[in-house]
Order: C-alpha cells, then structure tokens, then sequence
C-alpha cells in the first residue's frame, strides 16, 4: 500500500464504523502531472482503492484528460 491510498484508506474505514459512505471530491492535479510516474502512480492507487472500497464515490476524474 501507498501513501495516498492508506491516507484514503483511513477516511473510508471511518466513515464505515459510522454506517456512512467516504466521498472524494477534490479538484484534478493539473495537467503537469500526466503521462509521468506520478500519474501512473495515483491512477494505481485509486483503482486498488476502488477495488478495497467499493462503497467509497469518487464522483469526479481526479486527473484531467485521458
């Protein structure tokens, strides 16, 4: 596991003791960041999120583009 994962992570396993659903809405990193080992990265992460946690609504592309 990963940084940003485990920090995902530790709001959706709070939101499960509280019968609740973890919502990530933030705005997307900025296009700088594509097509790099940072994206590839986060891309990695948040499917392994959404995979462990599938309750969890992630509404919005965390990366622009592609």
């Amino acid at each position: 596991m990963t940084t940003t994962y485990r920090y995902f992570a530790r709001f959706a396993k709070l939101a499960q003791r509280h019968d609740g659903r973890f919502v990530l809405i933030t705005n997307p990193l900025p296009c700088v960041v594509r097509h790099d080992a940072i994206d590839h990265d986060i891309e990695r992460q948040l499917s392994n999120f959404r995979r462990d946690y599938p309750t969890a609504v992630i509404p919005l592309r965390f990366l622009p583009g592609g």
